[in-house]
């Protein structure tokens, strides 16, 4: 574990608290049983504390403390991914990109990347692991798109 969890001198005063980590190790493991111990760096977690995560390949989540008989365990509150589509060769004025662990109900922002021709986006529509993109124009080859999205925990 490589872990660094830190606070606000304000920050501990509300609550639920909101805490600061930082990780080189997956959310996978960071959301495994008892990541943390208690104290970490001299901090008391205590459940229901908000816990703003960022951790390996520049991954960044909101998770939420339980504490169960002394017992810390991060679980996911929500979910942010800031990442680009894959190259799409144009030809229409839309396109549904492959945008893993998207859902319905994520919160998307996005903008064109690359593109050939001139266009702009007019909307884009989450669904399970699909970002829908409608363009002005078509854009052309070698169209990418960045996102970033929002995922609340259900």
């Amino acid at each position: 574990m490589a872990a660094t969890l830190s606070a606000t001198a304000l920050s501990l005063l509300s609550s639920p608290r909101n805490l600061q980590l930082v990780s080189t190790d997956t959310l996978d493991v960071i959301t495994g049983l008892a990541y943390l111990s208690n104290p970490q760096n001299g901090i008391e977690v205590d459940d229901g504390d908000i816990v703003l995560t960022f951790y390996a390949n520049g991954g960044v989540a909101s998770l939420r403390a339980t504490v169960v008989l002394g017992v810390v365990t991060l679980v996911n509150n929500s979910s942010i991914k800031a990442r680009n589509t894959a190259v799409w060769g144009g030809g229409a004025t839309s396109n549904a990109f492959s945008a893993l662990d998207l859902q319905t109900y994520s919160i998307v922002s996005a903008t064109i990347y690359s593109q050939t021709n001139t266009s702009y986006i007019v909307s884009s529509v989450p669904t399970a692991d699909t970002l829908t993109v409608t363009f002005s124009a078509d854009p052309g080859a070698n169209t990418v798109i960045s996102y970033i999205a929002v995922t609340p925990a259900t």
